[in-house]
């Protein structure tokens, strides 16, 4: 329980900082602001302490005393509402009954996609396969080994250049003893619920309206192309049992423009985790435009400096937005003195919070792994550009040229910073894997579903009779998330057996008996229980992975492939990556083509069942041998 009251503890504190800063807004939007408070000051201000005091327990108690005198202090600070306040907000709260089914239906795929027990072991959804086991060994390594600033458990030695923020959050949980499984749903599910929120709450500032509002909203979240022709007439069948395609996922026919929570929110958490807060950044800058005053401007500012080592993309797609509104801005501007006094009240928390986390994690990572170089084009394999985004995106890239161009666009200033992200990621390849410029693409598509859905409102406007409006909208509508509701679906029935009982229970074993920094050699398979579940160090993991970070690890596979060999070389290699266990099961033995009697010969068991054996190697770890 000592987790879920963690959670909820900042939680709390950081509606109560909402509620008494922003007095203005609806109690639905001070719910939000505050939510997003909570989860901030639990990711973030256990860091700092983690530097000197390690990531343990003892910083996490000082961290919520923290949260508890930020809270303290605001209430000593500021005004307390006064009696008859008006509420300056116009948001139609009508909008979020739109929330509810669509955060059940997230709450379902986090619920079966992460770690779900069944009868063979822990089971996950389909497009969580291949990336949760990488987040699982961030959030186990760093609450069992607790050292801090965090190295790569698959790869020690490198530091952790990834941005870990929201999988920290879970270990942050999971130290405080709530269960592995449970430290992944929770805080998901409540991202998932601030996000939704956040997008209707952002969109609506700009649209005023509420059925274009919702329009924007079922766009966004239910997004897809023209995949779904791919498997008309013959194929129909297939398109939920198919096990890596998708009608928004089909590689093969250049079809890359992948479903949102499918592809991008469901397996890589720190996407979740950064357009939650990006939403807020975004809504606090387009409302600090528009009212020009100082707070808005800090609390943007103060959230985009907090972004990069939550999800660095949000972080560079917010700055893009903010240079181009604040010159877009200017011009409109009568007091320009003050127009840079309110932007400074914005870059001062931004640019104070944000350097030392691009120069300290995101510099060397991206440097040393080669991540900018020029693509133009993106990943499209051939199509001609037009037809790219057409069959990717479907009638939406119509829709967004008509309503660009249209007589009656009203968000040309607004709409501007999507343009500049458009060609930016159109040319420039931010990454080692070309794809994960999607990332900075669902920025651009963020502010385009908000203006096709302004140019939708228009056209219906014209139309006079109420049920031909409704016709029009379901069947334009209804095109563009065909695709994306079909892979939805397809994903909502997706499982697959990440890990068997066996692997659970080695996992487990390790994790009672073994040191908690103890290094292990194993194959590189991407569901490893020693470092997904154990939390240990493993000499080298997933090539795959490795390789989209920018690591170069070709000389240490080629030194574990000598390891395995079992050569005169074993004893040096191992001592220079100070190998404590050596892990064996059916994987090793098959790629390396071994069977593991040379280890025998040399090395102690230290536990083995039907699959696995695991031989002690180092001295501390055949001194554990004899304690045991």
């Amino acid at each position: 329980m000592g987790g879920y009251f963690y959670f909820f503890s900042f939680i709390a504190l950081g509606m109560l900082i909402s509620f008494r800063i922003f007095p203005e807004f609806k109690r639905v939007i001070r719910l939000w602001i505050g939510g997003l408070f909570g989860l901030l000051g639990l990711m973030w201000l256990v860091i700092p302490i983690a530097f000197y005091a390690e990531f343990s327990i003892a910083s996490h108690l000082i961290a919520l005393g923290l949260m508890g005198l930020i809270c303290g202090l605001v209430f000593i600070f500021t005004l307390r509402k006064k009696r008859g306040f008006i509420v300056a907000d116009d948001f139609d709260t009508r909008i979020l009954w739109t929330v509810i089914p669509l955060s059940c239906f997230f709450f379902f795929l986090f619920y079966t996609h992460y770690l779900l027990p069944g009868k063979e072991g822990l089971y996950c959804g389909g497009n969580a396969y291949g990336d949760l086991p990488f987040h699982l060994g961030i959030i186990t390594s760093l609450k069992e080994q607790g050292h801090f600033p965090p190295q790569y458990s698959i790869f020690p030695g490198i530091r952790l250049g990834y941005p870990f923020l929201v999988d920290s959050l879970s270990s942050s949980l999971y130290l405080c003893g709530t269960s592995l499984r449970w430290s992944i749903v929770l805080p998901s599910t409540a991202l998932m619920v601030l996000l939704v929120s956040g997008f209707m709450i952002f969109a609506h500032a700009v649209l005023r309206k509420r059925t274009p509002t919702i329009i924007a909203t079922l766009l966004f979240f239910i997004n897809g192309g023209l995949g779904f022709f791919y498997y008309l007439p013959g194929k129909f069948s297939q398109i939920l049992s198919e096990i890596v395609n998708s009608p928004t996922h089909l590689f093969d026919d250049n079809i890359i423009w992948s479903n949102l929570v499918c592809d991008l929110l469901i397996p890589q958490r720190t996407t979740l985790g950064g357009w939650a807060f990006l939403l807020l950044a975004l809504w606090g800058l387009h409302r600090a435009i528009e009212t020009s005053q100082k707070k808005y401007f800090f609390l943007s500012g103060l959230v985009a400096g907090l972004l990069p080592m939550i999800h660095t993309h949000s972080f560079l797609a917010y700055v893009v937005v903010a240079l181009v509104w604040l010159l877009v801005y200017y011009r409109k501007s009568d007091d320009k003195k003050n127009y840079f006094i309110n932007w400074f009240a914005l870059a001062f928390p931004g640019l104070i919070l944000s350097i030392p986390q691009v120069l300290y994690w995101t510099v060397p990572q991206s440097v040393s792994g080669g991540y900018l170089r020029v693509m133009p084009g993106w990943a499209n394999q051939g199509d001609i550009w037009p037809l790219f985004w057409l069959k990717n995106t479907g009638l939406f890239f119509v829709l967004v040229l008509f309503a660009l161009f249209s007589r009656r666009n009203r968000l040309r200033s607004f709409y501007l910073p999507a343009i500049v992200l458009f060609i930016m990621a159109e040319l420039i390849v931010f990454q080692p894997w070309a794809w994960d410029n999607i990332k900075i693409f669902f920025v651009w598509y963020l502010f385009s579903v908000i203006l096709v859905a302004d140019y939708l409102d228009g056209v219906i406007g014209k139309i006079t009779k109420k049920s031909l409006r409704r016709g029009f909208l379901g069947i334009i509508v209804g095109i563009c998330i065909l695709s994306g509701t079909f892979s939805l679906i397809r994903e909502a029935f997706s499982s697959f057996l990440l890990f068997s009982n066996t692997d659970v229970e080695t996992a487990e074993y390790i994790r009672v008996h073994t040191p908690r920094d103890a290094v292990f050699l194993s194959s590189d398979f991407h569901n490893n229980p020693v470092s997904a579940l154990a939390g240990r160090n493993i000499v080298m993991g997933y090539e795959g992975w490795l390789w989209s970070h920018g690591i170069n690890y070709e000389e240490r596979a080629t030194d574990v492939q000598v390891l395995f060999s079992g050569t005169d070389n074993f004893s040096g290699l191992a001592a220079q990556y100070q190998i404590d266990y050596i892990y064996l099961s059916s994987r090793e033995k098959a790629k390396y083509k071994i069977d593991g009697k040379f280890f025998l010969k040399y090395f102690p068991i230290f536990y083995h069942n039907q699959d696995i054996v695991i031989l002690s190697v180092s001295e501390r770890a055949r001194k554990q041998n004899k304690t045991d």
